[in-house]
C-alpha cells in the first residue's frame, strides 16, 4: 500500500513524503527507523483507480516487450532499462505508468509487484508471466515469447476489426438514413394526402405512428438515442465483467464455432511458447485458466488440470475438455509419444490460424449479401408504406 505522511524529524523540521509499505504499522516502523515522528498519514488510492484505466494495446505491449528484452540483453539493469524505455516512448500515458513502476521498484517492490498496481492497464497474463520470469531467471525468454504472442494477437484482432468495419458502418448508415426518411419524408408525404378518410394498411400505420413519435420528441431524439447507446454499453460492460458475454459467445449457434477456433489459436500458440520458455505443462495450463475470462473455458481447462494431477497424459486431459477436435487430440497424442509437444502445438496453431482466416473470409462473403437484403427490405418497406396509400387513393378517384 502507498501512504502519504507528514511528520517532524530530529531537527524539529516538518517533513512529508510517500512510502510503499504493507500496512500503517509498517509505515510507523519505517518512520521510526528514519527518526521521524508521524503527525498524520493517509492511504493513497490504489493505482488501478488511476486516471488511465484503458488497457495497453497488444501492439504497444509487443513493442514494450521487444525493447525491454533488447535492453536487458545488452546487460542494462532492469531499472535503467525501464528508464530508457520511458525516455523514448511516444505514448505519454505509458511513460507516466512506467515512471511509477520505476519508483515502486526503487522502493523495494519487484517488477511484477509494481505491475500488479496497474492491473487495469496491463493484462493479468502479462503480469503473471513477468512474475514467473523473475522467479525462474528466464525474464528475457519470457519477454521474447510475449513479444511474439501479443503481436500475433494484435494481427488477429486487426483482421477481425477489418472484417466487421464495413458491415457495421453500412448498417449504421442505412439506419440513420431510414430514420431521417421516417422523420422527414413520411410525414411530408402523408400530410399532402387526405388520410383521415382512408383505411391505411398496417405497414403505413406503423411508419406513420413512428414518424409522429419521433416528431413529437423533436430534438430530444438525439439525447435519448445517446442515452440508450450508453445504457446498452454499460449493460454490456457489466455482463462482460461477470463473464456472461464470453459464455454467450461460446454457446450460441452463430458464434460458437468461430470463438472456439479463436480459443484454439490462442491456446496452441500460448502453450507452445510457454513450454519453449521453460514453463511446465501443468503450470502453463493453470496460467491460461487464470487469465481466461469465459467461465465456459475455465471449467474445461479445470478438467484437464485435474486430469494431469491424477496422472493423466496431456492427451487424456485435453480430451476431458470436450472442446478440441479429434485431429488436434490425435496430433497431441503423437507429439507426446515422440517428445515433440512444442513443435506439434506450433503446427496445430498454423492449421487453426488458416481455419480461422477461412471462416472470417466466409463470414465476410456471407454478411455482404445479407446486408444488401436487409437494406432492400428496410428501404423497400418504407417505399411500400408510402406507395400503397397512393395507389389506393388513385384507384378511388378513377
Amino acid at each position: 500500500m502507498e501512504y502519504k505522511y507528514k511528520g517532524i524529524n530530529v531537527k524539529g523540521k516538518i517533513v512529508s513524503g510517500k512510502a510503499i509499505v504493507e500496512d500503517h504499522l509498517s509505515l510507523m516502523e519505517k518512520l521510526e527507523e528514519e527518526e521521524i515522528y508521524c503527525i498524520k498519514y493517509k492511504e493513497l488510492h490504489k493505482e488501478n483507480t488511476y486516471l488511465f484505466k484503458r488497457r495497453i494495446s497488444e501492439k504497444n505491449l509487443s513493442t514494450f516487450c521487444r525493447n525491454l528484452k533488447n535492453n536487458l540483453k545488452a546487460g542494462i539493469p532492469l531499472v535503467n532499462a525501464l528508464k530508457l524505455l520511458e525516455e523514448h516512448l511516444g505514448d505519454k500515458r505509458l511513460c507516466e505508468i512506467l515512471n511509477k513502476v520505476i519508483n515502486n521498484i526503487k522502493s523495494g517492490l519487484s517488477f511484477s509487484e509494481s505491475l500488479e498496481k496497474f492491473k487495469s492497464v496491463f493484462p493479468e497474463f502479462f503480469i503473471t508471466l513477468i512474475h514467473f520470469g523473475e522467479e525462474s531467471g528466464r525474464l528475457q525468454q519470457i519477454l521474447t515469447f510475449m513479444e511474439k504472442y501479443y503481436m500475433k494477437e494484435y494481427k488477429r484482432r486487426k483482421k477481425i476489426i477489418s472484417v466487421s468495419t464495413y458491415p457495421i458502418g453500412l448498417f449504421i448508415f442505412v439506419l440513420i438514413m431510414g430514420l431521417v426518411a421516417i422523420y422527414k419524408l413520411v410525414p411530408a408525404f402523408f400530410n399532402s394526402m387526405d388520410i383521415e378518410n382512408m383505411k391505411l394498411p398496417y405497414i403505413s400505420r406503423f411508419y406513420l405512428g413512428l414518424s409522429r413519435v419521433i416528431n413529437s420528441l423533436g430534438i430530444l431524439v438525439v439525447p435519448i438515442g445517446i442515452g440508450i447507446f450508453i445504457g446498452i454499453r454499460f449493460i454490456y460492460i457489466y455482463l462482460k465483467g461477470k463473464g456472461i458475454t464470453y459464455n454467450f459467445k461460446y454457446k450460441n449457434l452463430l458464434t460458437k464455432n468461430l470463438e472456439k477456433n479463436r480459443f484454439c489459436c490462442k491456446f496452441t500458440m500460448a502453450l507452445s511458447m510457454m513450454i519453449g520458455s521453460g514453463i511446465d505443462i501443468k503450470s502453463s495450463l493453470i496460467l491460461l485458466r487464470n487469465c481466461e475470462n469465459a467461465i465456459y473455458i475455465k471449467e474445461r481447462l479445470n478438467r484437464c488440470i485435474e486430469g494431469l494431477e491424477r496422472g493423466d497424459s496431456l492427451y487424456e486431459g485435453l480430451k476431458l475438455c470436450d472442446i478440441f477436435s479429434n485431429y488436434f487430440l490425435s496430433t497431441i497424442y503423437i507429439g507426446e509419444i515422440n517428445g515433440s509437444i512444442e513443435e506439434v502445438l506450433q503446427c496445430c496453431n498454423e492449421v487453426f490460424e488458416e481455419e480461422l482466416e477461412g471462416k472470417l473470409d466466409r463470414i465476410t462473403s456471407l454478411i455482404e449479401p445479407l446486408l444488401i437484403v436487409f437494406v432492400g427490405l428496410f428501404i423497400g418497406s418504407i417505399i411500400i408504406a408510402i406507395m400503397i396509400p397512393l395507389f389506393n387513393m388513385y384507384n378511388t378517384k378513377f
